[in-house]
């Protein structure tokens, strides 16, 4: 209907005239560019008016917008009085790979997106936000905004853009087909790199080639080696069997670090070996042959025309090929000849061109066939799985501690022989039990300082032993037990055994004994020195004021002897040494300012007194060790 409010005083018929363009929303007076593009719609408004004949009642609010989010913002859902294609406010929107757009409000209480704008240097717009570098959620260098391009499914680390593609019935490449290019044949010409190689993928990372489903060769994601990488090799890694699985190795640890083909996840083989370390052997049908490019299925039957039949045999490896056309003497079809009896379906019977069977009862039984490993006489002659002479052999699995015994069975498909046993799984290495307790062929590694010496204590309490194994055999301990310490004298030795030697200027004091001076009677309180002791003292006083000390090494008889180390602990001082029996004289020495040995042959019969006395012009203190022998 005509716009009465504008057009009252116009006359005649109105002409329709296209709805004008919500601009007023768009307008942030913030922006030095939204203030200029408020002049040009005010302009625009006022000329529209005037202009046209007919609107529609209100602005356009603009093109409409697909929104199904709501970020915590208004709903505005056509109940409030906004339009359908209002927004939630602060709703955010990609608009482009760098570009975002926010839902603000249109001064009336509804949602209306604003300008887009772009995100800053490199940023890329995900998920209504810019945000910085490589977005790359599984690791393959390829997403939203990195440098190799993006990335179709950011969840599957074998999917992006140019990709090889596999036979892994995906869509590698991105170009909405799967395993095309003879992706699933076996010519491997295409392959990024040969299985089982490794390279470092930089300086500080390495990478290896592993087979894909059709045995082709595809990188792994790069994995950091904690260090750096030469020659495809993470240089801390400890690995004995260069699988670079091991300690401290980058692909993880290794459950037999003397065999290359064993470690977690390898593609387990038909070896009798746990390849992948999960205590099973050769299993997942691994012996049988791969037999998907076969014609057929061994026993199958088919007519060649109407007239003849064949069937499918054993090639010789455990898989179908066809045999030769037999004429059926009759009409065939269906795979059958019209006039043999086959209760069982193998074309084996009375009256079938196939021949005889001997077992009408089991398609896998009949004159000919292959000898399978099934417990049944296949081929008719009498014996039971002849072909496969190790069956029931003694077998293990597992090495060290996992081995585990057990007898060769048949496998799943019949084909060939597997052992049954699985191998026990590993615990911590123990030490000193010649044993291999964590299953990596080596028998107590880790304990190398095993029976090698070692001390406890310090100073006069060091004790000297060697490395044993601890109580529980996870560690090595030492067996040595420090002793006891003494109180410290001056002696040049720790005695309290706090790693310090006559601390506390205690050579700076002299502390004198209770022995007398030089006269008879002071041997009769000679202090006990028998032999394998060592007694410290010290003389103080110089000269004839020092004091004179005594010693008792123990009665004697004439014709024995004794021996006796004196040494002096200060080099300003001079000893003498003479031994009496009661007070008899038996005999001395020369002075001493070091160490002196002597040894003494008794002349009289009783205790034998040893005196020892500081020179004349000797230090006031002079401490000495002596030792009876």
């Amino acid at each position: 209907m005509c716009n009465a409010a504008v057009l009252a005083d116009m006359a005649g018929p109105c002409d329709p005239k296209p709805p004008l363009p919500n601009m007023l929303p768009m307008i942030d007076p913030t922006r030095p560019s939204s203030r200029d593009l408020a002049t040009h719609v005010a302009l625009l408004l006022v000329l529209t008016l005037a202009t046209s004949a007919c609107a529609t009642g209100g602005l356009s609010d603009g093109a409409p917008v697909d929104d199904t989010t709501n970020n915590g913002g208004s709903t505005n859902n056509g109940d409030d009085g906004c339009p359908a294609s209002a927004c939630d406010l602060g709703q955010s929107i990609c608009t482009g790979s760098d570009e975002v757009q926010t839902c603000q409000d249109d001064g009336a209480g509804c949602g209306v997106f604003r300008l887009a704008e772009n995100c800053l240097g490199a940023d890329v717009c995900m998920d209504g936000r810019c945000t910085t570098g490589c977005i790359d959620a599984d690791g393959d260098g390829h997403g939203n905004g990195c440098a190799n391009g993006p990335d179709c499914d950011d969840t599957d680390f074998d999917k992006h853009n140019g990709k090889l593609e596999l036979c892994d019935n995906k869509d590698n490449d991105c170009d909405n087909e799967i395993d095309e290019d003879d992706a699933c044949a076996t010519d491997c010409s295409l392959q990024e790199c040969e299985p089982g190689v490794r390279e470092c993928a930089t300086g500080t990372s390495i990478r290896e080639c592993r087979a894909d489903n059709n045995g082709c060769g595809a990188w792994s994601p790069s994995m950091d080696c904690g260090g750096t990488c030469t020659a495809g090799r993470c240089d801390g890694c400890v690995d004995n069997d260069d699988d670079q699985r091991g300690a401290n190795c980058a692909f993880g640890p290794d459950c037999d670090d003397a065999d290359g083909t064993i470690f977690a996840n390898a593609p387990e083989l038909c070896d009798d070996k746990d390849n992948d370390c999960d205590n099973q052997t050769d299993e997942g049908n691994v012996c049988e042959a791969d037999c998907s490019n076969s014609p057929c299925l061994i026993n199958d039957v088919e007519c060649v025309d109407s007239a003849r039949v064949r069937q499918c045999v054993d090639n010789g490896f455990g898989c179908g090929e066809w045999g030769p056309a037999t004429a059926c003497g009759s009409s065939c079809a269906n795979g059958q000849c019209a006039n043999c009896v086959d209760n069982d379906g193998d074309q084996h019977g009375v009256g079938c061109a196939l021949g005889p069977d001997c077992n009408d009862g089991d398609d896998t039984i009949y004159n000919g066939a292959a000898e399978r490993c099934d417990s049944k006489d296949n081929d008719c002659d009498n014996q039971i799985d002849e072909d496969f002479a190790d069956l029931s052999n003694t077998c293990s699995s597992g090495i060290g501690a996992c081995r585990r015994d057990g007898t060769r069975v048949c496998s799943a498909g019949g084909t060939t022989t597997v052992c049954n046993a699985l191998a026990g799984a590993s615990s911590t290495e123990l030490c000193g039990d010649n044993i291999d307790n964590d299953c990596d062929n080596q028998t107590d590694e880790g304990f190398d300082a095993l029976g090698q010496s070692c001390t406890d204590g310090v100073g006069d309490c060091m004790a000297t032993g060697r490395f044993v194994c601890s109580t529980d055999r996870r560690q090595l301990a030492c067996n040595a037990t420090a002793s006891n310490p003494t109180t410290e004298v001056c002696d040049g030795r720790d005695n309290n055994c706090n790693n310090q030697v006559d601390e506390g200027g205690i050579c700076d004091i002299c502390v004198d004994d209770p022995l007398g001076e030089n006269d008879s009677s002071s041997a009769a309180v000679a202090t006990p020195l028998p032999a394998g002791t060592t007694l410290a003292d010290s003389h103080c006083g110089a000269g004839g004021s020092s004091d004179r000390d005594w010693f008792n090494l123990g009665n004697f008889n004439v014709g024995q002897s004794f021996t006796v180390d004196l040494q002096v602990l200060d080099p300003g001082c001079s000893l003498h040494l003479e031994v009496y029996v009661v007070a008899d004289f038996a005999e001395a020495t020369v002075r001493t300012s070091s160490t002196l040995t002597f040894t003494h042959t008794v002349v009289f019969s009783g205790d034998q007194k040893l005196w020892v006395f500081p020179d004349a012009n000797a230090n006031s203190n002079c401490p000495y060790r002596v030792t009876h022998r």
